[in-house]
């Protein structure tokens, strides 16, 4: 989860904030688990822009996705500490966005990841998995200059 404060508050005049929204110039981690930003079109025609979505949980990604639609994913990012001694934060640029079987969902959680370049999937927290599951489906492939395709979004609801 993300943590704002009044201190990064920033006064929007009304016509330019949608009701009930806030804007915030900057916002906390609550922990030092990997994130996400997610990047999508917004509008039709000549009103149509890219928006951008920072994502604190894997499920809540899942949840995104369904929202603002599959197809309108432009492009996902993983943004976690470096796999290496250093530990420092990286941002890698996520390929696919994978369903685990029912038996990895325990230790794996709710969503796999490949990051682009690689061939294993990971979990959300960085891990690659070395086992292969064929339960396992292929939720969203996001190709290298165009919006994600969908595979499959049928199962997953976004929660009320």
């Amino acid at each position: 989860m993300f943590i704002t404060s009044p201190t990064f508050a920033e006064k929007v005049p009304a016509p330019l904030c949608e009701p009930g929204s806030a804007y915030w110039r900057a916002f906390v981690l609550s922990t030092e688990a990997p994130w996400f930003l997610l990047t999508h079109w917004v509008g039709q025609g000549e009103d149509k822009h890219v928006q951008t979505v920072a994502v604190a949980w894997e499920s809540t990604l899942l949840d995104v996705v369904a929202v603002v639609g599959p197809e309108s994913v432009q492009s996902v990012h993983w943004i976690g500490r470096c796999f290496e001694a250093s530990r420092e934060w990286v941002m890698m640029a996520v390929s696919e966005l994978w369903l685990p079987s029912k038996a990895d969902a325990q230790t794996t959680g709710p969503l796999l990841l490949r990051i682009r370049g690689e061939q294993e999937l990971r979990d959300a927290f960085g891990t690659h998995l070395l086992t292969v599951d064929e339960g396992r489906q292929l939720l969203l492939h996001i190709g290298e200059s165009t919006s994600g395709q969908v595979i499959r979004m049928s199962s997953h609801r976004p929660r009320s």
